[in-house]
């Protein structure tokens, strides 16, 4: 009987927890970014979309730059 009572209990307070919501794009996050040489942590807001646009400009940037000759890529050519 008690034992029961537990499994109910148990059961109430994990129907109790909603799942969180899905992040939109006006959703501000916020992150903590530390300089190089600087001890002092610098506090970054911005909306999901200007974090998403932010990640792929580096992704964009990281790919451009494995073709440069001194990142060992082969360099562009106007041949």
């Amino acid at each position: 009987m008690i034992l029961s009572a537990l499994a109910l209990l148990a059961a109430g307070q994990a129907q109790a927890a909603p799942p969180p919501p899905p992040a939109s794009a006006e959703t501000v996050r916020c992150v903590e970014q530390t300089t190089l040489g600087s001890r002092v942590p610098r506090k970054l807001c911005r909306t999901e979309r200007e974090w998403a646009a932010t990640r792929e400009r580096k992704d964009r940037t990281r790919a451009l730059a494995a073709f440069h000759p001194k990142n060992g890529g082969v360099g562009f050519t106007n041949d």
